[in-house]
């Protein structure tokens, strides 16, 4: 049982109100609210990363006092924190990471607006939780699969950016690795990639 679900069970058989209490709330309507807020996150490297504060704790102040109200020992409390900061700072290392399709798009009549509104089709968003703690050849493995199947999903055509000529992995520390449509790596190719803004003046 890892410490998150200690928690809840802890938290199970004793009164939420008792614990907002113990823990220093002088509005038992924020505290529950943080509470809530905390045991509704999937997992707690995003309760750490959400920055919430609630004008009493931040998020890892308010995991080391709940833990201690709970009677969780404070070496299995500084043990997560340590693997759980580590977790984040890995998940930092490959935040900008995605996939670019490339289409060689070139506009003609397409409207700006059409343009700007369908932007987001062309990167495929990556779940970060899936490269890390990975060799370079299992990452690319894992591309590779993305780019098959998203090349299969879409037929080949990404509405009005055209048909896939190829995709360019972003990885971290800004290196691009291209792969084809059969998602294997392409060496010594270079795609100059665009992008549509609309913006307000």
């Amino acid at each position: 049982m890892n410490i998150q679900q200690t928690i809840k069970t802890k938290l199970n058989s004793t009164s939420k109100l008792k614990v907002i209490k113990l823990l220093g709330y002088n509005s038992t309507t924020k505290g529950l609210k943080t509470l809530e807020l905390f045991l509704n996150q999937e997992d707690l490297s995003l309760w750490l990363k959400s920055g919430h504060y609630d004008f009493r704790y931040t998020t890892e102040q308010f995991l080391t006092n709940l833990c201690k109200v709970l009677e969780i020992d404070d070496d299995i409390i500084q043990v997560e924190l340590e693997r759980l900061n580590r977790y984040c700072e890995e998940l930092d290392r490959y935040r900008g990471c995605h996939i670019y399709i490339n289409t060689n798009f070139r506009r003609k009549n397409e409207p700006i607006f059409a343009l700007a509104f369908c932007e987001f089709k062309r990167r495929i968003k990556l779940n970060l939780k899936d490269l890390i703690y990975k060799s370079g050849e299992e990452i690319f493995e894992y591309i590779s699969h993305i780019v098959k199947k998203h090349y299969v999903q879409e037929n080949g055509k990404i509405g009005i950016w055209g048909k896939i000529v190829n995709y360019v992995f972003h990885h971290k520390d800004d290196k691009t690795f291209v792969f084809d449509t059969d998602g294997k790596l392409v060496e010594n190719i270079v795609v100059a990639e665009n992008i549509a803004i609309l913006t307000l003046k």
